[in-house]
């Protein structure tokens, strides 16, 4: 890119370096607003959907207890809880609470089910990973 410099000469402009950490920060920053984009999408077509953002781990279990069948809760958070990692044998590492993007309350021979719903923006998604992820979900969910 041409600039004029100080004495009206034309000059060729240095090229800026970008550094990895902040095309990483960058590029990470874009996939996840793509997903929240996703994922709102997903949110204004379904039914009944009840926002739980704002409720604090320590009431998620009240919340998923009292939700009504055809609710969908949406970004619930829910703390690991101890019991877990004494039946998984887990030792010294701790993991971060799990957000379930969709959790749908459904009916089957009269009683409540819960149907787990990972959102993926990405063509790419691995399928494993999301039965691993749901699965993991579910595990925690009934303990």
């Amino acid at each position: 890119m041409l600039h004029q410099t100080a004495n009206n000469r034309p000059a060729l402009e240095k090229k800026k370096k970008i550094s990895k950490v902040n095309l990483d920060t960058t590029l990470n920053d874009a996939l996840r607003h793509r997903g929240m984009e996703f994922e709102e999408q997903i949110k204004n077509k379904l039914k009944n959907v009840k926002d739980c953002q704002n409720i604090k781990p320590s009431e998620a279990k009240r919340v998923l207890k009292k939700a009504a069948v055809g609710d969908v809760l949406y970004q619930l958070k829910f703390e690991i809880p101890e019991k877990f990692y004494e039946k998984m044998g887990i030792q010294n590492v701790r993991l971060r609470a799990i957000i379930p993007d969709f959790i749908e309350v459904k009916e089957e021979n009269g009683e409540k089910v819960l149907m787990i719903l990972d959102a993926k923006a990405s063509k790419a998604a691995r399928v494993a990973h999301q039965v691993w992820r749901c699965n993991l979900y579910w595990i925690i969910l009934t303990i």
